[in-house]
């Protein structure tokens, strides 16, 4: 069962590197290492005290929970406490990994290893495309949506600081937006402009406009054009200046998918077919199919989850190399 945990039980002990989430940080909980992932209430002026999403943390830690982590490749959640002097929720997991004496676990983002001088093999990228697949497959047939699909919501830990460097055993984390998937629930946006380079077209600040799956897979498309190319989706960008920084308006990023599949006249960078040089034409052909919404079901469906499994899954279980 999950706790509601005192702060004063929380012993910090780091923040993490440059690339994961500015406030995600290790910590001390009954003499065992956690991982703290916080969820900001302050910025939304709709919800100032976090009244509105007090409820759903709640419900959130419960999920996360009573979750396999190995199955699910998540996190498990010990419980969650109120930081209300800087207007924030955490969540509190388990690590996956043995600790090796008094040396911290190395935590690292698929952000942080993308930028790095890493260079996994073509066969460690496609299985960890098919696990993230998996991992967002469970969190929807749960009833959830993630809402922060994103590679510094994608973490790789080790026992400690120093661990040869892998993509093996990946764990979905980021669930600061996540809600479950209901017509009444109460639906938030990120204020950061970085999320809006993941977010679907018609998911941009539109409050006519409810999220559904396919938002979801499209950020994950996102993603596996990173994997592929092995950059941040920054980089992947760069010719692009207006798309950087806080300069990035969402009138800007709604074009982010036209040149992403190479559609946008004023923007021809061939990212498909350089995907498909990279990773192979069913690669390619699965990214497409995410960052286009094309499952061949109406994006309400109830079989939407099963076509996802027929179009990226067993797609992805297609590529060998």
């Amino acid at each position: 069962m999950t706790e509601w945990i005192r702060k004063k039980e929380i012993i910090e002990l780091s923040k993490l590197a440059r690339g994961t989430r500015p406030s995600r940080r290790l910590a001390k909980y009954h003499d065992q290492i956690v991982l703290l992932d916080p969820k900001n209430y302050g910025e939304n002026p709709q919800d100032k005290l976090g009244q509105k999403v007090k409820d759903r943390i709640r419900d959130l830690a419960y999920f996360l929970h009573n979750i396999d982590p190995d199955v699910d490749r998540t996190l498990k959640c010990r419980g969650w406490y109120e930081d209300d002097v800087n207007d924030q929720f955490y969540l509190v997991f388990e690590l996956p990994v043995i600790i090796v004496g008094q040396h911290l676990p190395s935590v690292q983002s698929l952000h942080d290893l993308v930028e790095s001088t890493f260079r996994p093999s073509i066969t460690a990228r496609i299985q960890l495309a098919k696990s993230l697949a998996i991992a967002l497959r469970r969190v929807h047939e749960n009833r959830w949506y993630h809402k922060g699909i994103r590679s510094d919501s994608v973490l790789f830990i080790q026992p400690q600081v120093g661990a040869s460097r892998t993509l093996e055993s990946p764990r979905l984390a980021g669930f600061d937006f996540a809600r479950k998937d209901g017509p009444k629930e109460y639906s938030e946006k990120p204020m950061e402009t970085y999320a809006n380079l993941y977010r679907h077209p018609d998911a941009l600040r539109d409050p006519a406009i409810s999220f559904t799956h396919v938002h979801d897979y499209y950020a994950l498309g996102v993603v596996l054009v990173e994997i592929a190319l092995w950059e941040p989706i920054k980089k992947v960008l760069h010719k692009h200046q207006k798309f950087q920084g806080k300069n990035c308006q969402e009138s800007d990023a709604r074009k982010i998918r036209g040149i992403l599949l190479n559609e946008d006249p004023e923007a021809q960078d061939n990212h498909p077919r350089n995907i498909a040089f990279s990773m192979g034409d069913i690669f390619l052909t699965v990214v497409t199919t995410c960052l286009r919404g094309e499952f061949g079901v109406p994006a309400d469906d109830l079989d939407l989850i099963n076509a996802f499994d027929t179009y990226v899954i067993d797609q992805l279980d297609r590529c060998i190399i």
